[in-house]
């Protein structure tokens, strides 16, 4: 993706591996993060009594992300920066590039992106047998659902434990609810990622048929 496109398309690009980059996902900042709109209603009512605890149990809750590589000096392109993740799908014993991105990807990305304060994403598809190469922008609202429903799950982790076996308590039904409402979103945002480059199969696998050529005429 680098030397095949990005160096041709903004030479002046700067590319580096990130560290563990940290967000702030304290309840105040998350509350006044999401949008008061009817389609975000049912969200509210759902998250603010878990929200409510969450600010007792912990003052300050943070996450984090680590994406692949960070893309710096493109505005021609991509204006503000970007992510990089890199996957390498393999499945049934068939490596091939995924030709669509999958949801379950988008909690991940728009964390990075959050983490990172990226407003965009490039997720490669790598297998030796070619490259698909996708884009993805920032999405507000999904950020900001993604920062309810992860103070849940941290308010979860840090309820006391009652039970004497030491097991943490069940998972409440307004947290499963929101949690299938991510799943949701995961998939409408999914599909507004584009499909932008293709690149050819990799020279690792050219060569290493050129030597198991040459091993079966030796």
């Amino acid at each position: 993706f680098i030397t095949g496109w990005l160096a041709t398309a903004c030479p002046e690009a700067r590319v580096t591996e990130p560290t563990f980059c940290q967000v702030s996902l304290t309840p105040q900042r998350a509350q006044a993060a999401v949008p008061h709109t009817a389609t975000h209603a049912a969200t509210h009512a759902a998250t603010h009594a878990a929200l409510q605890s969450a600010t007792h149990a912990a003052k300050t809750v943070s996450a984090g992300a680590c994406p692949d590589a960070l893309i710096d000096n493109c505005d021609r392109i991509y204006p503000g920066g970007a992510i990089v993740e890199v996957k390498c799908p393999f499945g049934e014993n068939a490596p091939r590039p995924s030709e669509t991105l999958q949801p379950y990807l988008v909690p991940q990305l728009q964390g990075e992106m959050l983490a990172t304060r990226r407003p965009h994403a490039i997720v490669v598809s790598w297998t030796p047998y070619g490259t698909t190469v996708f884009w993805m922008r920032a999405d507000d609202e999904y950020q900001a659902a993604l920062r309810h429903a992860l103070l849940m799950l941290a308010d979860h982790a840090l309820a006391p434990i009652s039970d004497i076996s030491g097991a943490p308590p069940p998972i409440s039904e307004a947290t499963l609810q929101v949690l299938e409402r991510m799943r949701q979103h995961s998939a409408s945002v999914a599909r507004g990622a584009e499909l932008v480059g293709r690149l050819g199969a990799s020279d690792c696998v050219v060569l290493r048929r050129d030597r198991k050529t040459a091993r079966s005429q030796g």
